[in-house]
């Protein structure tokens, strides 16, 4: 199984692999960078989420972002701890 032609040129077949195989790899690896980027920011929200919903009522605008924080846990599913 010759890699190139006789000319020297490589294959149609290694040329696809050459692409497609470096794709797959860093497309892989972006989904793993994601979702562990993801976890990381989850604890953060989750943890601080948590402390709010034990504190007594306070100001509007405190509230407001209490119920904000917790509508952007539910966006992102974050579990609890």
């Amino acid at each position: 199984m010759k890699l190139t032609t006789s000319t020297g040129a490589l294959r149609a077949w290694v040329t696809v692999l050459l692409v497609v195989i470096p794709i797959t790899v860093l497309s892989v690896a972006v989904v793993f960078y994601v979702n562990r980027q993801t976890r990381l920011i989850c604890g953060v929200v989750v943890l601080i989420d948590d402390r709010n919903q034990r504190l007594p009522p306070a100001d509007p605008d405190t509230m407001a972002f209490r119920r904000e924080l917790h509508r952007y846990r539910q966006l992102l599913a974050c579990k609890g701890a």
